[in-house]
């Protein structure tokens, strides 16, 4: 049904926040691997320093260890999901005028299906001049083989209670 397709508000908020906080984790979670990993390999190449020339490489990976730890800091959770809220907040203030919208939009729609709805009701259709035969045992006459020569036919008109009559012949 029409009301089965509309979202709650309550609930598609719900969902942006659970999305919003799985990122949220996914990007903490691959930062600490990221981190671990990188310690692993400044671990090994401090060994390695220790071999040669001690003094200029651990300039040089101090220098390379900055460099990360700028880039870590570009990439951690916290700016994202500060950028995350604020659009989220943005959202939430549009979410009352864009219901209402949608809403009346759907409210139209199903006006003007009501609308056709009802014309091609019975009533209607009776309404314009047309009738109902009921043939042999109170079924609607659909076609002229439904009845035979000389059975009786009950005949329903919009304002009427209708009439009777009898079949006296067919027309091929």
């Amino acid at each position: 049904t029409w009301k089965a397709r509309l979202l709650d508000p309550r609930r598609a908020l719900g969902q942006r926040r659970l999305h919003v906080s799985a990122l949220a984790e996914r990007l903490a979670n691959a930062s600490r691997r990221s981190l671990k990993s990188r310690a692993e390999a400044l671990t090994a190449l401090g060994k390695r320093l220790q071999r040669a020339r001690p003094q200029a490489r651990l300039a040089q990976m101090r220098a390379q260890l900055e460099l990360l730890q700028a880039r870590l800091a570009k990439v951690t959770a916290l700016p994202r999901l500060a950028r995350e809220r604020q659009r989220l907040a943005g959202l939430q203030a549009q979410l009352p005028v864009a219901m209402r919208t949608h809403l009346r939009h759907r409210r139209l729609e199903l006006n003007a299906l009501y609308s056709s709805l009802k014309a091609l009701g019975p009533d209607d259709v009776l309404g314009r001049g047309y009738a109902i035969a009921f043939g042999p045992g109170q079924k609607i006459v659909r076609h002229a083989d439904d009845v035979a020569v000389g059975d009786s036919l009950e005949l329903k008109f919009a304002r009427d209670s209708g009439l009777t009559a009898t079949v006296t012949g067919k027309k091929r």
